[in-house]
């Protein structure tokens, strides 16, 4: 089985050197490494062509003529790849040596389309700052077309992502023409993450197998979900953010199933078709939340609980509802509390 590692890089010679060498001293090779710059101006291609030259393995640049910005520079990349198994790789991270190998395996004894490993958080000289990210408390493996997260609990990060070549056969050219919306909240991690999803299970791993550098100009924005004690005191501006970030999801859905593109796949498209239904679901229940916390009346707001969770508004998440503990959350905070913005 072919491995491919797709970096893509812009300006990063400070911290690429560190990257380029743990690729190198994997315990199981990547077979291709395919490099897309996005016409770095500082030492970033020099660094990338000794590199070309010293690895043990087969290294294909691309070089873009004009800045495309971060996820199209993984698209292009994606373009070259031709492994079995395709991982995405930052510039400025550091991947543990064994990474590779881990994720190769669990991905065999699952029959995986798709793997979603933790990193360790780090700041720029690599000291670890305490925590994990991706969240995943516990190593689990979900069936195919599973349309929840396991026990993921943030947003799956590109470097973090390992998955069969077939989902970016499906992707790439449906992303042709990518609308900045569905860019800036989507990137290229969630629709290669939902076609992989859909072809087959998901192994998440809660071994840390990266060390993720955060150092103040990251291209990704990081996207830590907030903690108990912030999701406790959520309110109607929240929830009616929620409703919004759903209903993007939803068109998003949509859209990706209404592209006119080569590789149909029908497991795919029944997966987005369910993708758009739940999340629709979501978001009208979380608008009537938010309505529920900006109700004065402590007696009005406790009937709306008792009529959302009459209509099942508290049911499963997997099938588009707010689940039990969200009930609990607002039955104690709708009587307890005043009303909040």
């Amino acid at each position: 089985m072919r491995l491919t590692v797709v970096m893509a890089t812009y300006n990063g010679a400070r911290y690429l050197p560190e990257q380029l060498d743990s690729l190198v001293r994997q315990t199981r090779l990547p077979d291709q490494v395919v490099v897309s710059d996005d016409h770095s101006t500082d030492a970033t291609w020099e660094v990338l062509e000794a590199f070309a030259h010293r690895a043990p393995f087969a290294v294909r640049l691309v070089r873009n003529t004009g800045d495309k910005g971060y996820v199209h520079n993984f698209l292009n990349g994606l373009k070259e790849a031709d492994g079995d198994i395709i991982f995405l790789s930052d510039q400025d991270d550091v991947w543990l040596k064994d990474k590779l190998s881990t994720v190769q395996a669990a991905m065999e004894d699952a029959h995986a389309s798709l793997a979603v490993h933790a990193a360790r958080v780090v700041d720029q000289d690599l000291n670890p700052l305490g925590r994990l990210l991706p969240r995943i408390p516990r190593s689990a493996t979900a069936p195919a077309g599973d349309l929840g997260d396991g026990p993921l609990k943030s947003f799956p990060l590109g470097f973090c992502l390992a998955f069969r070549r077939t989902a970016a056969v499906w992707a790439l050219p449906r992303l042709q023409d990518y609308p900045e919306t569905f860019r800036f909240y989507f990137g290229h991690e969630i629709p290669l993450y939902w076609a992989s999803k859909a072809l087959g299970p998901t192994v998440y791993l809660a071994q840390p197998l990266a060390l993720y550098r955060r150092h103040g100009m990251n291209a990704s924005r990081g996207m830590e979900p907030p903690s108990a004690t912030q999701a406790l005191i959520q309110g109607a501006d929240d929830y009616a953010q929620f409703a919004h970030h759903q209903q993007i999801r939803a068109d998003f859905a949509a859209w990706l199933r209404q592209q006119n593109a080569p590789n149909p796949h029908e497991r795919i498209d029944a997966f987005l078709e369910s993708m758009e239904r739940i999340s629709k679901a979501r978001s009208e229940s979380m608008e009537y939340r938010a309505a529920l916390y900006r109700e004065p009346n402590r007696l009005r707001r406790l009937q709306g609980v008792l009529r959302l969770a009459w209509q099942g508004g508290y049911g499963s998440r997997s099938r588009g509802a707010l689940g039990l503990k969200s009930l609990a959350k607002d039955v104690a905070s709708l009587m307890n509390s005043p009303r909040r913005p």
